[in-house]
């Protein structure tokens, strides 16, 4: 079905205009004199306005459509109140009007311009396209394929088109698999670098080892600290035994020399003089063995000394060896500990990245099905950039482009074969050429509005 005839009363910059629409139906000017109203009018007609499109100055705004078949809409919307629609049919006469809309379906309200106009941005083309081909994904789609299904992504199936949804999980999961293989990779590295730390096990028992050389130690520094004691015991002994034999010779000299003085009270002094001579004389003898004594005793005791320190310090030098491996053995058990969890958490992650390949391949294949569904061929969506034969959207050639932009344009498409295009200035003249090709293959009729710095002008060819 086509548009034969379109009658516009007071709508929009419109205040009264008739036009009987052939293939391809251009309206041209500048800007603000009405060229978009044509379109706005058509929409208008079939999926209703508001009352802000009347006219001002006026009532209400009337259109008329007379199709082919020559059934006629007519629309009338008020200023105020709803706008009312009534249906003839050229046998039937009136009638209802809601079951005859409902064919003709949404009038190409998306616009190929947007598509194939080179300034629009990739993320826009998308949105484009997803406007035309409404489809949707469940929460239950998603879970099958393996994804965590929460709350927002449940929001987002609920109300977002489906390969949106499909798109943002697939770019989820590949990240999270990115992280996981890079978690995974470095417990990898890591158990090898405390692999190598590891040291060499010679196979000697170090715990027992330095308990050996503990009770040794020990034992040489209680024998140190004996002839220490046994020493000075030995000086002391000395000392009092030269103490004894001197008193006990100055007693034997003292006896006799006091039962004189009590005779010989005249050779007091000769024989005090004779005895304090003697008591000098022993006093030194006795110190002199003493000293003798000390020296022989300290030099015995500085040689067995000397030979038990060395021992001592061989000893100290074996038990901090000992010690030390104590500790690489206590290390190493650490680090072994370490490389198990390492290990560990390599597995764990290269599992769920294995995982998360099977969500990716599932959420290809899901996205797939609900493409092969859409009579449109070679269509792919890749993160933001609209896929053709393999081929983003840009580097297709301009005959593909037009092809898949009318393609896409039919899925909206009802009983009414029209096509609005508003801006047609904007495409390439290679874009325009092809376009109205494609629509006369395809027996579309267009309607296209283009800024021209002329009056506004409606050319039909």
């Amino acid at each position: 079905m086509r548009i034969k005839v379109l009658d516009i009363k007071n709508f929009c910059g419109i205040q009264e205009q008739s036009i009987e629409p052939t293939d391809i139906t251009e309206i041209s000017g500048d800007n603000g004199f009405g060229k978009t109203s044509f379109i706005r009018a058509i929409r208008a007609a079939i999926g209703g306005a508001e009352a802000k499109l009347v006219r001002n100055g006026t009532d209400q705004a009337e259109i008329g459509i007379v199709f082919d078949s020559d059934i006629r809409l007519d629309r009338i919307i008020p200023l105020i109140g709803k706008s009312t629609v009534k249906v003839v049919h050229p046998e039937f006469g009136e009638i209802r009007a809601k079951p005859f809309l409902d064919k003709l379906a949404a009038l190409a309200t998306i616009n190929p311009v947007d598509l194939l106009d080179k300034r629009t941005k990739p993320q826009d083309r998308i949105a484009w396209l997803l406007e035309a081909i409404a489809r949707k994904v469940t929460a239950e789609d998603l879970a099958g394929c393996g994804v965590e299904v929460t709350d927002e992504i449940r929001r987002k199936a609920d109300g977002e088109h489906a390969l949106v949804v499909i798109e943002e999980c697939h770019s989820a999961s590949y990240a999270r698999r990115r992280d996981l293989n890079r978690d995974a990779d470095k417990a990898r590295k890591t158990a090898e670098k405390l692999t190598s730390s590891l040291p060499k096990d010679d196979g000697k028992d170090w715990d027992a080892e330095a308990q050996a050389l503990s009770e040794a130690l020990a034992s040489i520094k209680s024998q140190i600290g004996t002839a220490d004691e046994r020493t000075e015991k030995a000086i002391q002994d000395e000392a009092r035994a030269a103490q004894l034999d001197s008193d006990e010779r100055l007693a034997s000299v003292a006896g006799p020399a006091k039962d004189r003085i009590a005779k010989l009270q005249s050779e007091i002094a000769e024989i005090m003089e004779d005895m304090n001579r003697q008591a000098l004389a022993l006093e030194q003898g006795r110190r002199s063995r003493i000293d003798q004594t000390k020296d022989r005793i300290r030099a015995e005791q500085t040689a067995a000394t000397a030979a038990r320190q060395e021992e001592r310090a061989r000893i100290e030098g074996e038990l901090a060896t000992a010690k030390a491996r104590q500790t690489e053995r206590a290390r190493a058990g650490i680090v072994r500990e370490q490389i198990a969890e390492a290990d560990v958490d390599a597995r764990t992650n290269g599992d769920k990245a294995g995982l998360l390949t099977e969500t990716l391949k599932k959420l290809e294949a899901l996205k797939s099905r609900l493409l092969s569904g859409i009579p449109i061929r070679g269509l792919d969506i890749k993160g933001n950039d609209l896929i053709i034969d393999g081929v983003p959207f840009d580097l297709v050639n301009t005959a593909r482009q037009v092809e898949f932009a009318f393609d896409a344009v039919c899925l909206r498409m009802g009983d009414l074969q029209v096509v609005c295009i508003d801006d047609f200035e904007h495409l390439s003249p290679t874009h325009r050429r092809e376009l109205e090709a494609t629509a006369r293959k395809r027996e579309v009729q267009l309607f296209v509005t283009r800024v021209t710095e002329d009056a506004l002008t409606v050319s039909m060819r």
